[in-house]
Formats: structure tokens, sequence, C-alpha cells
């Protein structure tokens, strides 16, 4: 057993451990057989204390009996009862108080003690054998009614049978073999059923109850313990015997105020916790319905700024052709008006599909290779980032996603706009790269939560400056930007995230501060196929 062990349970028994070293003590000193003046008052003192705590416990688990709980403790409590009245009657019963019906006597006081404990080494016995039953309130009534009973049948033989019934005490003599035996069989039942409801205290379950339980327990095997070794009823080993059983009461009654008492502010202080989380998800949703707002705002006005868009559009296309015309025989002119139309194109079709979008009228999906979408946007993609800014294009041929190649463009152009305001006017590289994952198991970070899948993958890595900590868990909500007034609309991850929730992806982000970012964006795999290695295509 290792050391903490060891001071766990000397600190978990610390006063029966006491108890049973002062029994020893007493056993083998001349204070044994020290007789006590005016015992009777000092032992009506603490049986007066140990039946109020009898009937305190019984009457507290009474007062909530309506409440259904799945726990022997109101069995104990009904026991308790019983437990209380052969306290009570052990009292006055005992030699020099008035006659109770029959003569008060050493022996008389004995069996009604004797009752008491065998009720309780049976609460301890049962309880350890089912720790948690369902009562009712008829099999309540039913437990003090038999209890009652039994005690009144018990009473009437000792008041009027005590000369038949077998001696336990014979003065002079001292106690009998028979007394000595049943407190041997209270002190093992009472001993095991302790060792019981430690090992479930050290499992976790119900951990203060049955640590209170358990040293009740052995409070009363060492209390019996000490009721075996005296000789005259008034002797220091019989005054320690009873202090013992009151210290195993106080255990039980502690043993109810920690489950009943104390569970209404535990119950208080789970409330307070949920009623926080409450109120936080409640701001987190103010603050989505704010978002929410902005983005319905934004919607009202998409058809006239598309409008607007589409204008300007039509004269740069009409200029693009009408350059083309006079320099059709100027081949660096005519692949740059190609750009422009293609840029026009690709333009008319983002605004398109942002007019549904704010519609909410669904485009048809299909399958869309990634590999070819990517080549075919290539060509936009080197006029958005300077000189400064190396892209490699990685793809895995035959990769593709059910969606829409207005969609993939999106993602990829919002993805890249973002890598390239990241990495600024220094030295940099942006890779984009396209492949199958087959996730064996969750991924589960933070902010992120993928499920196991096959998904397709499309990567945007760039060399930027990084996303701190406290920007990550923003980063994805409308108009929110780190860039300078007027240098960002802080709609480019936003408008995202919206698709890839809209084609039932997830994204996952790693981001290092001064080394760079990586958006991988996760979509259905429904239509993947991977046959072919990576080919590499970089920019001019």
């Amino acid at each position: 057993m290792k050391k903490s062990t060891f001071k766990t349970f000397f600190g978990d028994f610390s006063l029966p451990l006491l108890a049973l070293a002062t029994t020893q003590l007493l056993f083998f000193s001349t204070f044994r057989s020290f007789r006590i003046p005016d015992y009777l008052t000092i032992h009506s003192l603490f049986e007066v204390f140990s039946v109020t705590l009898c009937f305190m416990i019984f009457t507290f688990q009474w007062s909530i009996k309506e409440k259904k709980t799945k726990s022997n403790l109101r069995f104990l409590s009904c026991m308790f009862l019983s437990i209380g009245l052969y306290d009570l009657f052990h009292m006055l019963s005992y030699k020099g108080m008035p006659d109770l019906v029959s003569p008060s006597g050493v022996e008389k006081a004995i069996y009604f003690w004797q009752a008491a404990r065998a009720v309780q080494t049976m609460v301890f016995v049962m309880m350890a054998v089912k720790p948690g039953t369902d009562t009712t309130l008829e099999k309540l009534y039913l437990k003090v009614g038999f209890s009652i009973m039994i005690f009144s049948l018990f009473s009437w033989a000792v008041f009027f049978h005590l000369d038949q019934l077998p001696h336990m005490f014979i003065p002079g003599a001292g106690l009998t073999t028979l007394k000595v035996q049943m407190e041997y069989a209270f002190i093992a039942l009472s001993f095991v059923a302790g060792i019981v409801f430690y090992v479930r205290k050290v499992k976790g379950v119900e951990e203060d109850r049955n640590l209170f339980l358990a040293n009740s327990s052995f409070m009363m095997a060492i209390a019996e313990f000490s009721l075996t070794l005296y000789a005259e009823h008034d002797d220091m080993m019989n005054f320690f015997g009873h202090v013992l059983k009151t210290f195993s009461y106080v255990y039980i009654y502690r043993g109810i105020l920690s489950r009943e008492l104390i569970r209404p502010y535990d119950e208080i202080e789970t409330l307070k916790h949920e009623l926080h989380l409450g109120l936080k998800n409640f701001k987190a949703l103010e603050n989505e319905y704010s978002q929410a707002r902005k983005i319905a705002s934004l919607g009202a006005e998409v058809g006239t700024i598309a409008h607007d868009l589409n204008n300007v559009l039509a004269v740069i296309s009409v200029n693009a052709q009408s350059i083309g015309r006079v320099h059709s025989e100027d081949e660096v002119t005519r692949k740059k008006v190609d750009v422009i139309k293609n840029a026009v194109n690709k333009s008319s079709e983002f605004l398109r599909s942002l007019v549904n979008f704010s519609k909410n009228i669904e485009t048809e999906k299909s399958v869309i290779d990634v590999a070819a979408s990517l080549k075919g946007i290539h060509s936009l993609l080197n006029p958005l980032i300077g000189k400064n800014i190396k892209l490699n294009i990685l793809s895995a041929a035959g990769v593709s996603v059910w969606s829409t190649q207005t969609d993939v463009h999106q993602i990829v152009l919002n993805l890249v706009v973002n890598a390239r305001d990241a990495i600024g006017t220094k030295t940099g590289i942006i890779d984009i790269s396209a492949f199958r994952n087959d996730l064996k198991e969750d991924i589960q970070t933070e902010l992120f939560q993928i499920p196991k899948g096959s998904y397709s993958v499309i990567k945007v890595t760039d060399s930027g400056c990084g996303i701190s900590s406290d920007n990550m868990k923003k980063i994805f909500e409308p108009f929110f930007t780190t860039k300078e007034e007027g240098k960002g609309t802080g709609i480019g991850l936003a408008t995202v995230r919206s698709i890839v929730a809209k084609n039932g992806g997830y994204i996952l982000v790693e981001s290092e501060l001064n080394k760079g970012s990586s958006f991988s964006i996760y979509l259905n795999c429904n239509y993947c196929i991977y046959t072919c290695p990576l080919i590499q295509e970089k920019s001019a």
C-alpha cells in the first residue's frame, strides 16, 4: 500500500482508530475496573443524547417521505425509530432508575441494549448488501408499523417474562457466554459492513455518505468490543462503550445530513452553473442574431449592387472587345484581353450566384472536378497576387466534389485573397492543393469539429503573419477584419463559411503567428476518385 494511501486511511478513520487504541489501553490498565461515581446520571445524559439523535434521524427522513429516493436511507430512518425506542427503554430500565412496568435492573437494561444493537447491525448489513432500493410511501408506512409492532412484542416479553429468557448478566460473575457471543457477532457484522462502505467510498460512490457509514460501523464494533470487557454496570469499560455508541449515532446523523441537507445546496450550485451556461449561450445566440441581421440587410441590397456591378462589367467587357479588335494582331495584347474577358465572365457568375443566394434560390449542383476547376481559375489568381508571392497549385487528378463550379471558385478566390493580405508586401508562398482524406476518427479542436468519413479537401496554405488565438474565434464573423480601415470588408471568410455550410462541408483552420495559416475545406466525397499522383503548376 502506498504512503499516500496510508495517510488517507488514517485521515478517514482517525477517531475510530483512537477509540480502538484507548480501549486497549483501558483493558490493560488499572482503570478498567474503576467504578464511576454517580454513573446513573452520566449514563442517562448519554442515553438522552443518543435517543434524541435516533428520533432526529427518523423525523428528518419522515419529513421528506413524499420525495421518492433510490436509497436505503429511509429504511435506516425507520429502523432508527425502533432503535431509539429500545435505547429509551434501556435507559429507563437501568439499575437505579424507577421501575418501568417491572423492576429495573442490569439484565433488563441489557436486553433492550442487545435489541437495539441487533437492529442497528441489521441496518448496517442491509445497507451494505443493498445500497439503493425504491421505497414507496406504502412500504415506508409498513416498515414503520412493523418495527413498532416488533418493539411492542419484545417489550412485553422483557417486562412480563424476563425470568423465562436466557440470562445475560449474573451478579458477581459478570456477563454470560451468550451475551459475549452475541456481542462478537455484532462486532463481526458491523466490521464487515464498514469495510463494504469504505470500499464504495474509495470507488467514488457517494463518498461522504459511505465514509460516515463506515466510521459509524467501525465505531459501533469498537463500542461492542468494550462492552464485552466490563465486569460491573458502572465501570470504565461500560462507560466507554456507551460513549462510542453515541459517536456511532453522530456519524449516522452526519451521513444523513451530507446527503439530504447538503444536496439542495449542490443542486443550487448546479442550477447556477447551468444558468451561467445559458446566459453564455444566450449571448452567443444574440451575437449570431446580430450578424444574421447584418447579412439580411446586406442581402436586401444585393440586387441593386449586382445590377450596378453588372453595368460596370458590361462597360469593361465592351471596351475589352474593342481593344481586342483594334489590336487583334498583337498577341500579348490579345492574351491580356482574354484574361479581362475571363475575369468579367467569372465575376458575372459570382454576381448571379450571390443574387440567387440572397433570394434563397438553390443552384443545381453537379460533380465538379476540383483539379480542372483549379486549373481553370489559375489565370484569375495571378493578377490578384503580387510579384512578391509565389503561387503553387497542387492537385490530385480525379478528386471531385458534389457542388457548383461557382462555389468552388468563390472558396478558392476568397482564401487566396485572404492569404495574399496575410503575406502583405513581404516575399511569400501560397500553396493550393486538393486531395482525398478518409478520416478514421473525428477531428476535434477547441473551435472546429469534423466527423469521421470520406472527404475531398481543398487546402490553401500561406506563409503570412498567422492568426492570433483571440482573432481565431472571430475570423468567420461577417465584417470582422484586422486590416486598416478602407482596406478590408471582412466578408471574405464569412462568405467561405456560408458556402461550405451550404454544401454540407467543414472548415479546419491551423495557424501560427508569424509563420502562416492553413485553411482546409472538407467537402462531401460521394463522387471522389483518387487515381493520380500530385502534379504541380507554378505561377509565371
